[in-house]
């Protein structure tokens, strides 16, 4: 999908949304116990948006997870990467958990721009030239600031052909899960089918040596 033949206005990233970082956190203060606040990370990050199974756990007083809380539709960007990783939160996603330093967080005004058109874009040449332009950093790694990332120009599209184009990447993304999920069973299918001839082999090798 080319986003850059269609938009017919451009604007500031900051300008139609609220950018937030992410709470920064000792290994420490986190816990396996499953107690407390989830706690997004990069790792949350997949192919499909934002897992809520791959999280952290922490105990966190309110005032610590307000300014770093998660909603439905926001859009988390690796704030440090060598590759660009995004992915959009969910619906279904739980509500009082929060972003950690590795991510920064875009909640999108729903009005002027549907947060899976701002991933497209970000994955476009241009979109990924303009968030390493964002970066604060010289190496590989990118670096990404919140403040840069509001000078971000992104482009805006009517909201009608929004819809549309939403449609396209849910319909694409849908024949991908299948693709994968039938990817996966096959080569459960074949790693199977593998194992049980070679117990079948060791199993006759030892019925023959105890003759």
């Amino acid at each position: 999908m080319n986003t850059e033949t269609i938009a017919n206005q451009w604007t500031l990233l900051g300008d139609i949304a609220d950018i937030y970082l992410g709470l920064w956190l000792k290994t420490s203060d986190t816990n396996t116990r499953q107690e407390g606040v989830p706690v997004v990370t990069v790792r949350s990050l997949s192919d499909f948006g934002v897992d809520g199974s791959d999280v952290d756990w922490a105990e966190l007083t309110e005032s610590k997870i307000t300014k770093h809380r998660v909603e439905p539709g926001d859009v988390l960007i690796a704030a440090r990467s060598t590759s660009l990783r995004t992915g959009v939160v969910p619906e279904d996603f739980p509500s009082h958990a929060v972003i950690n330093s590795t991510l920064i967080g875009v909640r999108l005004d729903a009005n002027k721009l549907h947060p899976r058109l701002l991933v497209a874009w970000l994955n476009t040449p241009t979109g990924m030239n303009s968030l390493v332009e964002s970066s604060q950093s010289g190496t590989a790694q990118m670096s990404i600031g919140s403040g840069r990332l509001k000078e971000m120009v992104v482009p805006l599209f009517p909201l009608a052909q929004q819809d549309k184009l939403v449609s396209l990447l849910e319909a694409a993304d849908e024949t991908y899960r299948a693709s994968v999920d039938a990817a996966d069973k096959r080569r459960l299918i074949a790693r199977q089918a593998v194992t049980n001839l070679l117990i079948a082999r060791e199993m006759k090798s030892n019925g023959n040596e105890s003759e």
